[in-house]
């Protein structure tokens, strides 16, 4: 099995690396990419990220029931960040780049190729960060 890994650089300059591959179909169907696996522990942080939040319009490129504590992994590809007042955006420098976020909202109804808008924020410290998505619906 071959293995990809992604170096995700934080705006602090730390980097997590990820690896990805081996996922399990997502609720797509057969034809939809595997997304990689998110960790099963994700410890409290130590230094954790300054509230943040966002609000994204995202195009679905993957997504996987999971028992992490969350209900979804979800690959999405960001097209546009919106600001929310009172919270900084760390996502916006992410525009046009994909990630993976986690949900604990039924994400069932979900689709590959499908486009919708939520709020986004990224959650973590030096040990690793996770994006975590919130409030989704459908774009049209």
């Amino acid at each position: 099995m071959v293995r990809l890994f992604l170096v995700v650089i934080l705006v602090t300059g730390l980097a997590v690396t990820l690896a990805c591959g081996g996922g399990k179909p997502g609720a797509g169907g057969d034809s939809t990419p595997p997304v990689p696996p998110v960790p099963d522990v994700i410890g409290p942080p130590s230094v954790p990220a300054v509230p943040n939040d966002s609000i994204v319009t995202a195009e679905i490129i993957g997504i996987t029931q999971v028992s992490n504590g969350f209900s979804w992994q979800i690959g999405i590809r960001l097209l546009d960040s919106q600001d929310v007042a009172g919270y900084p955006n760390l996502t916006k420098s992410r525009v046009g780049q994909e990630i993976l976020a986690l949900t604990k909202e039924d994400a069932s109804w979900l689709q590959v190729g499908q486009t919708i808008t939520a709020h986004l924020e990224l959650r973590g410290d030096e040990h690793g960060i996770i994006f975590r998505m919130s409030n989704i619906s459908s774009q049209g």
